[in-house]
């Protein structure tokens, strides 16, 4: 639900000392496309000990873009 994002991310603003109340503006946005709004497990790959791989894509139609991250 909108209430249960907004705690999340109150929360995590809270730990990165950010107040999204004060800070930002809240949109809230849903849709009745089938593409959109899925619910899925997300997560993080460990490619090997220390490197990380995320993924994302610009729309439905796009392939997903890989990012590398070796912190």
């Amino acid at each position: 639900s909108a209430a249960e994002g907004k705690r999340v991310i109150r929360h995590a603003g809270e730990i990165a000392g950010v107040d999204p109340d004060a800070d930002g503006q809240w949109i809230i946005t849903g849709s009745t496309d089938p593409r959109y709004g899925r619910t899925g497990r997300m997560g993080i790959r460990e490619l090997q000990p220390g490197s990380v791989a995320v993924t994302k894509r610009d729309g439905p139609n796009e392939m997903p873009l890989v990012q590398i991250v070796d912190p």
